[in-house]
C-alpha cells in the first residue's frame, strides 16, 4: 500500500470515530438512565459526566483528524509551475511594525501584506521582499513580488489592496511581470534581480527637535562638526569587508559567507535649516550595517572618535570594536534599483 493511500485510510477511520462515539454515548445513556437501581440524582450526575468526557474526546479527535487532513493537503499540494509573477513597490511607516520579516504574534510588513493578498485571492499567497528592514525602519521604495497560479485578469488590484491596508502602508507601481518559467534563473526576482539600493538616514542638529519629525528623524543633540562628519563618510566609499559593522542575527547566517559590500555613494545632503540626511547608494547591506556605520560617523562628528579610529575599526573586522547601532527611526529604504523596474 502506498504512503498516500495508507494515510488516506487512516484519515477515513479516524473521521468515522466521532459518529461511533456518538452512538456509544446514546447506548450508555439508554442503559444507565433506565437502570432502576440508580437514584435519580446519581443518574443525572453520571450522564452529565459521560457527556462532558465524550465532548472532550470528540473535540480532540476532530482536531487530530483536521491536522492529518491539512498535513496531507500540504504535502500533496502541487508547487506553482505555471502562472504569473507580480511585482510592486511598497511604502510604509515602520513605527508600528516589528520589521519586514514575518514574525509570530507580531505585526510585520510581510505578514500584513500576505494576510491582505490571501484574503483578496481566497488562498494563501507568499510574498518575497527585496530587503529585511528592522523594527522601526521606514521605506518609500521597498520592492516585493508574489506568484499566482492562474492567468486571470485583476483590474484595479492596486486600488483594492490599498483600500484593504491600514494607513501606514501602501503599495504602488504594481505590475504583472511575466509567466513563471520552470527554470528559476529565468524568473524576475525581488532579491536576486536587484542591482543597487538607496538608503537615507535623516537627522537634525537643532537645539530642540520638531515634534512632528520625531518618528522619522534622529535628534543629534550633541555638538556636531559637519566638516569632520563629511570627512568620515569618505572612509567607507568603495568595496570593503564590513564585518566590524555587521550585527549578528541568527536568522541571517548566510550573510556570514561574504561580508564584502560596495558603497558607490555616501553623501551629506542639507535639507534646510538644521535638517540633514546621509544618503547611501550600495549594492547591498549587511544586517544593521547602515545604522552601525551611521553611528560611527556621528561619533566622529561629536569628537568621540577620530578618522584613524574609524579606519582601524574597519580594518579590524571585529564587531566588538565598533559602536552600537544608531536609532532605527532615522533610517529609510528609499529605492531598490533594477535594470527594468
Amino acid at each position: 500500500m502506498s504512503n498516500d493511500r495508507f494515510w488516506f485510510r487512516v484519515w477515513q477511520m479516524l473521521s468515522s470515530l466521532p459518529a461511533f462515539c456518538g452512538n456509544l454515548q446514546c447506548l450508555h445513556k439508554t442503559v444507565h438512565l433506565n437502570n432502576r437501581g440508580l437514584q435519580k440524582r446519581n443518574r443525572i450526575s453520571y450522564a452529565r459526566r459521560l457527556f462532558q468526557y465524550h465532548t472532550l474526546f470528540e473535540r480532540g479527535l476532530r482536531t487530530f483528524c483536521s491536522s492529518v487532513a491539512e498535513r496531507r493537503s500540504l504535502e500533496t499540494r502541487p508547487k506553482i509551475k505555471q502562472g504569473l509573477r507580480y511585482r510592486m513597490r511598497v511604502a510604509y511607516d515602520g513605527t508600528e511594525f516589528s520589521g519586514w520579516q514575518f514574525q509570530e504574534n507580531r505585526r510585520s510588513v510581510q505578514g500584513v501584506l500576505e494576510q491582505v493578498l490571501s484574503k483578496r485571492f481566497n488562498r494563501p499567497v507568499r510574498i518575497v521582499g527585496a530587503g529585511r528592514t528592522d523594527a522601526g525602519v521606514h521605506a518609500r521604495g521597498q520592492v516585493a513580488h508574489f506568484d499566482l497560479d492562474s492567468f486571470g485578469v485583476y483590474p484595479n488590484l492596486e486600488y483594492t489592496l490599498n483600500r484593504m491596508l491600514s494607513g501606514d502602508i501602501r503599495v504602488y507601481d504594481l505590475q504583472q511581470k511575466e509567466p513563471i518559467f520552470s527554470d528559476p534563473r529565468n524568473n524576475w526576482h525581488a532579491i536576486f534581480s536587484a542591482k543597487r539600493k538607496i538608503y537615507s538616514y535623516r537627522f537634525s542638529i537643532a537645539r530642540e527637535l520638531d515634534p512632528l519629525e520625531r518618528r522619522h528623524r534622529f535628534h543629534f543633540y550633541r555638538s556636531c562638526n559637519l566638516e569632520r562628519l563629511y570627512d568620515s563618510t569618505r572612509l567607507f566609499l568603495g568595496t570593503h569587508d564590513f564585518t566590524s559593522f555587521c550585527s549578528r542575527n541568527n536568522f541571517m547566517k548566510e550573510m556570514e559567507k561574504n561580508m564584502h559590500r560596495t558603497i558607490y555613494r555616501l553623501d551629506l545632503v542639507h535639507e534646510g535649516g538644521f535638517h540633514y540626511r546621509l544618503e547611501y547608494e550600495l549594492n547591498g547591506a549587511l544586517y544593521r550595517m547602515i545604522r552601525n556605520i551611521t553611528s560611527s560617523i556621528f561619533m566622529v562628528a561629536s569628537g568621540e572618535l577620530t578618522l584613524d579610529d574609524v579606519q582601524e575599526i574597519l580594518q579590524a573586522k571585529d564587531r566588538t570594536r565598533a559602536p552600537k547601532a544608531a536609532a532605527a527611526h532615522g533610517l529609510c529604504l528609499e529605492r531598490v534599483i533594477y535594470d527594468d523596474y
